[in-house]
Order: structure tokens, then C-alpha cells, then sequence
């Protein structure tokens, strides 16, 4: 048996907003322990426990859907999972940066103006756009 408090609260954890799959994985894992698997096959159905609530508990619904269609181990669903979350952070980085680009792109077309007299225009629109990049 498992002690029926933290079971539940290993079944009912899902990924929390801004939590990556490594710290969603640790903290099931964390769970897990606290439960005290006692069967002959306790480590066998620990990681089947942590690996369906893992899978259930996955903020990103394609990624949980692309794992429950691939199923797996543990590891490999861990694996797979933080393969796609770096993708989709790769892609949304990606698609930043060519907002960045036809944002810049805009403002050169909509502010013919130059800000001083005696500027190149080149010059007077990137002023208007540089303060977009600063931290």
C-alpha cells in the first residue's frame, strides 16, 4: 500500500504555470517518495505512479498528448517531454525575435520623418526603435 494523502496529492499534481519540466518532474518524484511504496514491485509501480501523474499533471497539451500517443517509460516520457518543451521554447524565441524584426521593419516604414535636421533617416528611425530593446 501508499500512505493515501500524499498518493492523492501525487495523482492531483499537475505543472504549475512557469514550471519547467525538470522542477515539475523533481517535485512528482518528491511525492512519490513520501508515499512509502512497500510492495515486492514497489519501485515498479513508483515509477508507473509518477509516470502517468507526470503525463496527466503536464501543463502543455500537445506535449501531454504527443507522450500519452508514445508512451514509454518513466525516462523516456521525461526525456521526451523536456526534448519538446525545449523546442517549443526554441520556436517561441525564434518567433520573438522576428516580431522584434518586422516591429523594427514598421517603424523605419511609418516614420519617414527624421527626428534632427540634418540626420540620415536611417539614423532617425533607429533612435525610435532602440529604446524597444533596452532591459
Amino acid at each position: 500500500g501508499i500512505n493515501a494523502e500524499y498518493g492523492h496529492r501525487l495523482l492531483a499534481r499537475h505543472q504549475q504555470p512557469g514550471e519547467s519540466i525538470s522542477e515539475f518532474m523533481s517535485t512528482l518524484e518528491q511525492l512519490a517518495n513520501e508515499c512509502d511504496y512497500k510492495d515486492v514491485n514497489a519501485e515498479t509501480h513508483r515509477d508507473e505512479s509518477v509516470r502517468d501523474a507526470f503525463v496527466q499533471g503536464i501543463s502543455n497539451g500537445a506535449i501531454r498528448q504527443r507522450l500519452l500517443e508514445e508512451g514509454g517509460t518513466r525516462a523516456e516520457l521525461y526525456n521526451k517531454a523536456r526534448t519538446l518543451e525545449q523546442a517549443i521554447r526554441n520556436n517561441e524565441t525564434f518567433t520573438i525575435g522576428q516580431r522584434m524584426l518586422l516591429n523594427e521593419i514598421e517603424v523605419q516604414q511609418c516614420d519617414p520623418a527624421p527626428v534632427d535636421e540634418g540626420l540620415p533617416l536611417v539614423a532617425a528611425t533607429y533612435r525610435n526603435v532602440a529604446p524597444r530593446f533596452r532591459k
